[in-house]
């Protein structure tokens, strides 16, 4: 997929999705900014579109199975969501010693936003079906899509090994890391001309901090950090050089997210046929 003559084009615009936009929902910008509150966004509209949905049962079932909690913390991360604006009550059932959550409006649309923006971001390198970003409005092509992927992001927990050099999640993990390197990816190579990024990039430190959602001091540390691992040369404040290394690791997380979302498109078209029959 690297070597796709487009993949350049496909690069610059997927600078575009991390850096997010200026007049976005505070929710759309919260799963932009923070990795963690994006996973637990996919994971509650997961539980939702998967059978028996968002019950803390269920919640800490896929805590353990993603490795990431013994599920005791469940009711403290229901709470959160809750507290985020992420899920809200569903309407009482008949059983209410079961108490189910569904996810608010607010975290529906935003992730039908980003998977729109995610759309037109692949269309730079292949063909998108057409009329496909309309039917994320609709529950039938939407739950099968995030169902499919919510299932290959517990897998993906499986097969992440901690031992095997420096990872980007040193930069994806920290409260605005991936917005900040969408920005300086895109100081660095606005066109498809232009990339992959080379040499010194002039930025304004403020700028960025306040498009990521944070201080400029934690913008400092955040590249501070990315330097120890080799990710970025950062001489002074507003001036940085992206590394090989740096640019090698976005290819593989951009490429990695095309794979997982054309995936999980397919098995949502898959469904809605089957629907259809």
């Amino acid at each position: 997929m690297r070597r796709h003559p487009n993949f350049p084009r496909y690069m610059v615009a997927m600078f575009g999705i991390w850096s997010g936009g200026g007049d976005d929902d505070r929710i759309l910008s919260q799963i932009q900014w923070d990795l963690g509150r994006w996973l637990a966004g996919v994971w509650a509209m997961y539980l939702d579109a998967t059978p028996g949905g968002i019950t803390q049962t269920r919640l800490a079932a896929l805590l353990e199975r993603a490795g990431v909690s013994s599920g005791t913390r469940s009711r403290t991360l229901l709470l959160f969501l809750r507290f985020v604006g992420f899920i809200e009550p569903a309407p009482p059932g008949p059983d209410r010693r079961n108490k189910v959550w569904v996810p608010s409006p607010r975290l529906r649309a935003a992730f039908v936003e980003r998977f729109r923006r995610e759309y037109r971001c692949m269309s730079q390198l292949e063909p998108v079906p057409a009329g496909l970003a309309d039917r994320l409005d609709t529950l039938e092509f939407f739950r099968p899509l995030i169902a499919t992927l919510g299932e290959l992001a517990l897998e993906g927990f499986k097969v992440i090994r901690k031992d095997d050099g420096p990872r980007l999640d040193i930069i994806s993990q920290r409260y605005g890391g991936m917005t900040m390197l969408g920005h300086l990816f895109a100081a660095g190579a606005p066109t498809a001309e232009a990339y992959p990024p080379k040499g010194l990039i002039s930025f304004s430190m403020k700028g960025v901090a306040e498009r990521s959602g944070i201080s400029r001091a934690q913008l400092r540390r955040t590249l501070e950090v990315g330097e120890k691992a080799g990710f970025f040369r950062f001489p002074r404040d507003g001036e940085v050089e992206l590394t090989p290394l740096v640019v090698e690791h976005g290819e593989f997380l951009a490429a990695g997210t095309y794979l997982m979302i054309e995936w999980a498109t397919a098995q949502a078209l898959a469904a809605c046929r089957r629907e259809a029959t």
